[in-house]
Protein backbone atom coordinates (compact mmCIF):
# COMPACT_ATOMS: atom_id res chain seq x y z
CA UNK A 1 0.00 0.00 0.00
CA UNK A 2 1.52 3.41 -0.91
CA UNK A 3 2.28 5.49 1.76
CA UNK A 4 0.92 9.41 2.25
CA UNK A 5 2.93 12.29 2.59
CA UNK A 6 3.72 13.35 6.17
CA UNK A 7 2.64 16.41 7.81
CA UNK A 8 6.37 17.29 7.92
CA UNK A 9 7.13 17.00 4.59
CA UNK A 10 4.03 18.60 2.90
CA UNK A 11 5.17 21.43 5.62
CA UNK A 12 8.74 21.20 3.61
CA UNK A 13 6.91 21.27 0.30
CA UNK A 14 4.88 24.14 0.48
CA UNK A 15 7.95 25.88 2.26
CA UNK A 16 10.06 25.05 -0.58
CA UNK A 17 7.30 26.47 -3.02
CA UNK A 18 6.28 29.64 -1.36
CA UNK A 19 10.25 30.49 -1.46
CA UNK A 20 10.48 29.90 -5.08
CA UNK A 21 7.42 32.51 -5.51
CA UNK A 22 8.93 35.03 -2.81
CA UNK A 23 12.20 35.22 -4.80
CA UNK A 24 10.77 35.32 -8.23
CA UNK A 25 11.44 37.65 -10.86
CA UNK A 26 8.65 39.83 -12.01
CA UNK A 27 9.89 41.37 -15.52
CA UNK A 28 8.68 43.73 -16.99
CA UNK A 29 7.62 44.89 -20.52
CA UNK A 30 7.48 48.25 -22.05
CA UNK A 31 6.88 47.91 -25.93
CA UNK A 32 8.41 50.60 -28.05
CA UNK A 33 7.50 51.38 -32.20
CA UNK A 34 8.10 53.96 -34.61
CA UNK A 35 5.62 56.55 -32.35
CA UNK A 36 8.50 56.14 -29.49
CA UNK A 37 11.49 56.91 -32.01
CA UNK A 38 12.30 53.60 -33.67
CA UNK A 39 12.43 53.93 -37.42
CA UNK A 40 9.98 51.44 -38.28
CA UNK A 41 7.70 49.30 -36.33
CA UNK A 42 9.15 45.94 -37.90
CA UNK A 43 12.56 44.79 -36.64
CA UNK A 44 13.92 42.23 -37.70
CA UNK A 45 17.09 41.63 -35.78
CA UNK A 46 18.92 42.78 -32.75
CA UNK A 47 22.62 42.84 -31.68
CA UNK A 48 24.21 44.72 -29.17
CA UNK A 49 27.86 45.92 -29.20
CA UNK A 50 30.48 46.28 -26.61
CA UNK A 51 29.79 49.78 -25.42
CA UNK A 52 26.52 48.19 -24.63
CA UNK A 53 24.06 49.87 -27.16
CA UNK A 54 21.30 48.30 -28.55
CA UNK A 55 21.12 47.96 -32.14
CA UNK A 56 18.22 47.92 -34.20
CA UNK A 57 17.59 46.54 -37.92
CA UNK A 58 14.31 47.67 -39.10
CA UNK A 59 12.74 47.94 -42.31
CA UNK A 60 14.14 51.31 -42.74
CA UNK A 61 17.59 51.03 -41.64
CA UNK A 62 19.23 50.97 -38.38
CA UNK A 63 18.37 52.47 -35.20
CA UNK A 64 20.34 52.26 -32.30
CA UNK A 65 19.32 52.41 -28.59
CA UNK A 66 21.28 53.61 -25.25
CA UNK A 67 18.41 52.54 -22.91
CA UNK A 68 16.34 55.64 -23.33
CA UNK A 69 16.41 56.96 -26.47
CA UNK A 70 16.90 56.06 -30.17
CA UNK A 71 19.10 57.49 -32.75
CA UNK A 72 17.91 56.77 -36.37
CA UNK A 73 20.85 59.64 -38.14
CA UNK A 74 24.27 59.29 -37.94
CA UNK A 75 26.58 61.80 -39.01
CA UNK A 76 27.92 61.56 -41.98
CA UNK A 77 25.64 58.77 -42.67
CA UNK A 78 26.21 56.60 -45.96
CA UNK A 79 24.20 53.78 -44.89
CA UNK A 80 21.53 52.20 -46.97
CA UNK A 81 18.21 53.13 -45.27
CA UNK A 82 16.49 49.98 -46.22
CA UNK A 83 16.27 46.68 -44.68
CA UNK A 84 18.33 45.38 -42.26
CA UNK A 85 17.89 41.28 -42.60
CA UNK A 86 20.98 40.00 -40.98
CA UNK A 87 23.36 41.10 -37.96
CA UNK A 88 26.28 39.18 -36.15
CA UNK A 89 29.08 40.32 -33.74
CA UNK A 90 32.01 38.58 -34.23
CA UNK A 91 34.80 37.88 -31.56
CA UNK A 92 36.30 40.92 -32.14
CA UNK A 93 33.20 43.19 -30.99
CA UNK A 94 32.68 44.16 -34.73
CA UNK A 95 28.83 44.26 -35.62
CA UNK A 96 27.86 43.78 -39.33
CA UNK A 97 25.12 44.47 -40.79
CA UNK A 98 23.82 42.88 -43.84
CA UNK A 99 21.03 45.01 -45.68
CA UNK A 100 18.52 43.30 -48.34
CA UNK A 101 20.03 45.59 -51.13
CA UNK A 102 23.68 43.52 -50.47
CA UNK A 103 25.37 46.27 -49.03
CA UNK A 104 27.08 45.34 -45.55
CA UNK A 105 28.08 48.04 -42.97
CA UNK A 106 30.60 46.67 -40.28
CA UNK A 107 30.52 48.75 -37.25
CA UNK A 108 34.18 48.93 -35.28
CA UNK A 109 35.54 51.60 -32.49
CA UNK A 110 32.08 53.41 -33.31
CA UNK A 111 33.28 53.52 -37.01
CA UNK A 112 30.83 51.98 -40.27
CA UNK A 113 32.66 50.96 -42.52
CA UNK A 114 30.25 50.11 -45.71
CA UNK A 115 30.53 48.06 -48.62
CA UNK A 116 28.30 47.98 -51.55
CA UNK A 117 27.70 45.12 -53.77
CA UNK A 118 29.52 45.02 -57.20
CA UNK A 119 31.59 47.99 -55.93
CA UNK A 120 34.48 48.49 -53.67
CA UNK A 121 34.46 49.99 -49.75
CA UNK A 122 32.58 53.05 -49.82
CA UNK A 123 34.28 54.89 -46.23
CA UNK A 124 33.96 55.25 -43.16
CA UNK A 125 32.39 57.72 -41.20
CA UNK A 126 32.01 57.94 -37.26
CA UNK A 127 28.61 57.61 -35.53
Amino acid sequence: MKKLLTQSQILFLLLITSEITLFSQNLKFKPFGADKGLKDNYVYNIQQDDNGYLWFGTGEGLCRFDGFNFTVNFRGDSLTSGIVDKSFKDRKGRVWFGFRDGSIAVLENSIFKVIRPNSQFIGNFRI
